[in-house]
């Protein structure tokens, strides 16, 4: 389901959530929106039209985080780099946020497990774009173990296109077997 909840300038701030058949709470998220001007490409304020027909809700009970990700000071791991390709890109052409998130889940080890996910879009990567990734943060030791991890997805002098901060720990071996 999704919950759009406040307006401002021109922001949408949106909850997500996905719940069993059952009423089981899977998955719970916050959103940040821009309107933009298609001809311009910019960003405008919501038109007090489209504001009064909009139905809001109540924001989800949750723990909102600020927007802005920070990159650890302690310079990273360099990762491998690819050229972006014509399957990345969407309808605007640049690379839909949902393939930001595939390619960043893409270099999490197999033994962790991703509990929470954080991600900050910065600029538009387009066709041909070069896209290296740097990570950032330690190991995990063992099934118990937890850690953070944060992936810089950037432009080769380091420029980001996005930042993503995950909590993860390690998998049990059930949960390995399951993953394979």
């Amino acid at each position: 389901g999704t919950n759009p909840y406040e307006l401002k300038g021109f922001l949408g701030l949106r909850n997500f959530v996905m719940d069993t058949p059952e009423g089981e709470r899977l998955a719970i998220a916050n959103s940040v929106w821009s309107l933009l001007d298609l001809e311009k490409l910019a960003p405008v304020r919501v038109p007090e039209e489209m504001a009064e027909v909009y139905a809001l809700r109540p924001k989800f009970p949750m723990e909102y985080l600020p927007r802005k990700i920070s990159l650890p000071e302690d310079g990273g791991r360099p990762m491998d780099s690819i050229v972006i390709d014509s399957g990345r890109i969407d309808s605007n052409h640049h690379v839909n946020n949902g393939q930001y998130a595939a390619l960043m889940m893409e270099r999490i080890p197999p033994e962790e497990l991703v509990t929470r996910l954080r991600m900050e879009y910065r600029r538009q990567a387009r066709l041909g774009d070069s896209m290296q990734f740097v990570m950032y943060g330690t190991g995990i030791e063992g099934a118990a173990g937890t850690g953070m991890r944060t992936i810089s997805m950037c432009t080769p002098d380091g420029t980001p296109y996005a930042v993503a901060e995950l909590c993860v720990r390690g998998r049990t071996p059930q949960e390995m077997d399951a993953w394979r």
